[in-house]
């Protein structure tokens, strides 16, 4: 959950459903207090590489080679590529 409403979390569920349904996953940061644009940036790169991680895991336990998706794109400076 992302949001602290019952209202809000109800569409937070509704959303998780309809990109689970898809296979797409979904990303969620959530800031806490007034971050920096840096320390919301980091939170972006940790995010995303993060997702990555969890892409490439699914891609490969499905029998998959893994490259199907280009991640080269997506590369942070400062973050290996995989």
């Amino acid at each position: 959950m992302w949001h602290d409403s019952e209202d809000q979390q109800v569409g937070d569920e509704k959303k998780d459903r309809i990109f689970a349904a898809g296979g797409v996953p979904f990303l969620c940061v959530r800031p806490h207090g007034r971050p920096t644009p840096e320390a919301l940036r980091q939170a972006l790169v940790s995010a995303v590489a993060e997702a990555q991680a969890d892409i490439v895991a699914a891609s490969q336990k499905a029998g998959l080679a893994g490259d199907e998706i280009d991640f080269t794109p997506f590369t942070v400076q400062g973050l290996p590529a995989t």
